[in-house]
């Protein structure tokens, strides 16, 4: 799933600048979802 998303966002970003948020949910995962995404994109 965060591959897809990682994908999608490199396309973005080849365009325009790109902002994202990650809903926190029940299990608390936004943060380390969000630093796994930013670090494929490195």
């Amino acid at each position: 799933m965060l591959a897809a998303w990682r994908r999608r966002i490199a396309a973005w970003r080849a365009r325009v600048a790109v902002l994202a948020y990650l809903n926190n949910g029940s299990e608390g995962f936004a943060v380390a979802y969000a630093r796994a995404i930013v670090a494929g994109l490195s």
